[in-house]
């Protein structure tokens, strides 16, 4: 009974943390659409827009105020002052919600490659299926920890310390690994091709 209380709960953290950014960014984003009909509605009269087209130009200045707003803020964090303070607020909050640490990291990937988790080809059973997962550390010894996420959740997965030989690392980036993973593997050519020849993992 403990267990089924303490997989109950463990799901419920792994919805919360997938659901709150999309629900906030709804939110927001359903916001700026109300301010912004009713800022255009005496200008939608004046030229002639309909009532559709005033909403699509809404949506359409919502969506450019949103990312305007994340451009802006993303520039603030990178000065001396916003990085020491995000670190700050990153350490004592962010990084103990769960799957934040992998999800903060690969988006930082479209920033800087280096950043990122590595991608790999990972091999359980020697002969088996190999799954596309992320090396997170190594420590310079015989194994290598991974993280094999369960499609298409980047969040929900599988931690597993496995040896060298069953890693081959793939020179594709973390994002185009996140796409595939997201999509229930489709675009994996696409992403194979783009990472050439997985290669063996250096001893």
């Amino acid at each position: 009974m403990k267990r089924l209380f303490s997989a109950i709960r463990t799901n419920i953290l792994y919805g919360i943390v997938f659901l709150i950014p999309i629900a906030a960014f709804i939110l927001v984003a359903y916001y700026f659409v109300g301010v912004w009909n009713e800022v255009l509605r005496p200008l939608s009269d004046q030229l002639g827009f309909t009532t559709l087209e005033s909403r699509m130009l809404a949506v359409v200045l919502s969506l450019a105020l949103l990312l305007f707003i994340c451009f802006v803020i993303g520039g603030l964090i990178r000065t001396r002052f916003g990085t020491w303070t995000f670190e700050k607020f990153e350490t004592r909050i962010l990084n103990h919600l769960p799957g934040y640490g992998i999800i903060a990291t690969l988006l930082r990937g479209f920033a800087d490659e280096q950043n990122a988790y590595q991608p790999a080809l990972v091999t359980l059973i020697r002969g088996g299926p190999a799954m596309l997962g992320f090396v997170m550390e190594d420590n310079g010894g015989s194994h290598l920890t991974v993280y094999v996420p369960a499609a298409p959740l980047m969040t929900v997965g599988q931690v597993y310390v496995v040896e060298r030989v069953a890693i081959k690392l793939l020179e594709g980036s973390a994002i185009g690994a996140a796409n595939c993973i997201s999509q229930w593997g489709v675009g994996l050519n696409d992403f194979l091709g783009d990472a050439a020849r997985p290669v063996s993992v250096p001893k």
